[in-house]
Order: C-alpha cells, then structure tokens, then sequence
C-alpha cells in the first residue's frame, strides 16, 4: 500500500484525508470537522468533494453525531429483533399475532422462581427453553 501511495499523490491524499475522518468518528473530536472539510475543499479530489458537500448539508447532525457519546444501538437492535420475528410469520398472520409474539410474556410462578436459585446453572437454561417453546406452543395456538 505505501508504494501505490507513493505512485499517486492524490491517492495518498484522499487516504490521509479518509483516515483523519475515520479518526475523528473513532474519538469523538467533531471541532475537527470545519478544518477537515476546508482540507478536502482545496484539494482535487472530485468524490471526496462529493462526500464532503453532502457532510456540510447535514453539518449539525453529523457534528452532534461527532461530539456526542449517546447512542441509538439499543433502538436499533430492538427493531431489528422485530422485524426478525415479523419475517419468521412468512405473512401468516396479521398485526394481531405479532403483538402477541413480542408482548406475550408467561405468568411468573414462585414456586418456579424458588426451585431456580436453588437449582444448578445448567437446570435454569433447560427451564427457559420450555418456557420459550410454552410461548411458542401459545402463539401457535392464536394461529
């Protein structure tokens, strides 16, 4: 790689200025997004000029998105999980059927509870795989 970059000083510059953005999602340093996109205005690079007029529309969420630590990951995965379930149903089922296979949650018995904490490890992962396929035998049913 450092030859080819030696060969082509464009290529050397756009991997330079692809690497400094990549450093600033890794780190979190947004302040450095005005330079950066200065940087890749004076240079020749017609696509990197592309990608950086499309980052200057959106300036503001791409800085919040550069500066700040919050995350949608847990929204994400848990869209991800529907629609996961949602594509198990193969379209056999309407709206109805998919509430009750995401809220559907077993009444919790005490007694079950006790005879968990006391039980090995390996008994309590047995005792949610029958819960689950309880669940799934009940959704079924609604079927």
């Amino acid at each position: 790689m450092p030859r080819l970059r030696q060969l082509h000083p464009e290529l050397d510059l756009a991997y330079v200025l692809a690497q400094q953005f990549v450093q600033m999602l890794r780190t979190l340093t947004g302040e450095q997004l005005d330079t950066w996109l200065e940087a890749v205005a004076s240079s020749p690079l017609t696509d990197l000029k592309s990608f950086a007029s499309s980052v200057y529309e959106d300036k503001e969420a791409i800085l919040a998105g550069l500066t700040r630590a919050e995350s949608n990951g847990p929204t994400e995965g848990h869209i991800t999980r529907l629609k996961l379930i949602k594509r198990s149903m193969y379209g056999r089922a309407k709206f109805d059927l998919l509430r009750i296979r995401v809220l559907f949650s077993p009444q919790k018995d005490l007694r079950t509870q006790e005879t968990t904490r006391s039980s090995p490890s390996w008994r309590s992962g047995v005792e949610k795989t029958c819960n689950s396929q309880r669940t799934t035998f009940g959704v079924m049913g609604v079927a």
